[in-house]
C-alpha cells in the first residue's frame, strides 16, 4: 500500500490559548471528505475529494505543535519561525499539524491529487485588520506560505482570499508545512496608505471615538504633513522605526488640540506624494449654571 503524510503548519490570527488540543478525523478514500476542524476561534476547512490518500487513514491534528505534536521536530519549527525575516510576522497562537496514521502507524508519500484547505483568520470587527496584531496587519498583507526541505519559508504558488469570510484557501498537492505569515503594514509608495477611525471624535462615546488616528501601511521613511483645507501647515510627521505606522495625537505643532473639521494628509516617499482626508469632531460641554432661589 502506497504510504501518505501530511505535516501541515497554519498561522493566523492572535487570542488563543496554548492548551494542547489534539483531534482525529477517519479520512474513507471511497468518499469525499468534507468537514471542518475547529478549537477556540480557529478554524480548518477540508475538501478531500474521493481517492486523495490512496487508502482509509485517520487525519490526526494537533492545534498547538509548538508544545504537542504528532511527527513535527519542535526546535525545527521554531527555528524556521526565528528565521523570518524581520517584516514578516506569524501568530504563535494558532498553529496545525496535520499527520496521516494507517493500521501499520504514522505514514508519508505523495497525494494522488490535490485537495482544499480553507484557513481562517480573526477579523471580528471586519475592520481589514487581523485582530490582535501588533504591528498592524492588513488582511491583504496576509499571505500563504508552505516550510521547503531547505527549512525556509516560501509563498505557496496556488492560494484565494475571501476578506469578505475572513478565511485564504489553497491547494494542497504535496505533503507540506504552510502558514499565513503578515507582512509589516508598511507599503513600497504612498498609495495604499490606511486612517483609522476616519471620521474621528476627538473625545465622546462611540466606536469612532479616540483621542488619535493611525495612519498605516506607510512606505519606510515616509514624510507626513497635515494640513487644514484653507493650507495651514498644522503638524508634520515621520515614519521612523519601519513598522509603517504613525500616529497623530489629534494635535498641532503646538501641542493643542486641533478644532473641528476636516484636514488634508499628505504623504511623500520616494519623489511620490498622495493626499487623504480626515475628518475630526471634537466634543465640547457646555455646564450651564441653574439659577439658585434666594431665601429670605
Amino acid at each position: 500500500m502506497k504510504k501518505y503524510f501530511i505535516a501541515l503548519i497554519v498561522f493566523a490570527a492572535a487570542g488563543v490559548s496554548f492548551a494542547a488540543v489534539l483531534q482525529e478525523r477517519n479520512i474513507i478514500n471511497a468518499n469525499n471528505n468534507d468537514f471542518s476542524l475547529q478549537n477556540n476561534g480557529q478554524k480548518l476547512d477540508f475538501e478531500i475529494p474521493t481517492g486523495v490518500m490512496g487508502a482509509d487513514v485517520a487525519l490526526r491534528v494537533s492545534f498547538n505543535p509548538l508544545v504537542s505534536s504528532y511527527n513535527m521536530e519542535k526546535s525545527v519549527l521554531a527555528e524556521s519561525l526565528n528565521g523570518l525575516s524581520w517584516d514578516k510576522k506569524y501568530f504563535a497562537d494558532q498553529i496545525y499539524e496535520l499527520s496521516v496514521f494507517d493500521g501499520s502507524g504514522y505514514v508519508s508519500g505523495r497525494f494522488n491529487t490535490e485537495y482544499k484547505l480553507n484557513i481562517h483568520y480573526n477579523d471580528a470587527d471586519n475592520d481589514g485588520i487581523v485582530d490582535g496584531s501588533d504591528p498592524v496587519i492588513f488582511e491583504e498583507n496576509l499571505h500563504a506560505y508552505y516550510l521547503n526541505s531547505a527549512n525556509q519559508w516560501v509563498l505557496l504558488p496556488r492560494q484565494t482570499k475571501y476578506p469578505a469570510e475572513n478565511y485564504i484557501s489553497v491547494l494542497v498537492e504535496q505533503p507540506c508545512c504552510a502558514a499565513l505569515i503578515g507582512q509589516v503594514g508598511y507599503s513600497d509608495s504612498p498609495y495604499s496608505v490606511r486612517i483609522y477611525p476616519n471620521p474621528v471624535k476627538l473625545s465622546g462615546s462611540g466606536s469612532q471615538s479616540s483621542s488619535k488616528v493611525t495612519i498605516a501601511s506607510l512606505p519606510l521613511n515616509a514624510k507626513i504633513r497635515i494640513y487644514t483645507v484653507s493650507g495651514d501647515l498644522v503638524r508634520e510627521l515621520a515614519e521612523t522605526d519601519t513598522d509603517g505606522i504613525v500616529e497623530w495625537n489629534l494635535k498641532n505643532s503646538s501641542g493643542k488640540d486641533v478644532a473641528s473639521g476636516v484636514y488634508i494628509v499628505l504623504v511623500k516617499s520616494g519623489g511620490k506624494t498622495k493626499t487623504y482626508k480626515i475628518a475630526v469632531e471634537t466634543v465640547s460641554y457646555t455646564h450651564l449654571t441653574l439659577p439658585t432661589k434666594r431665601i429670605v
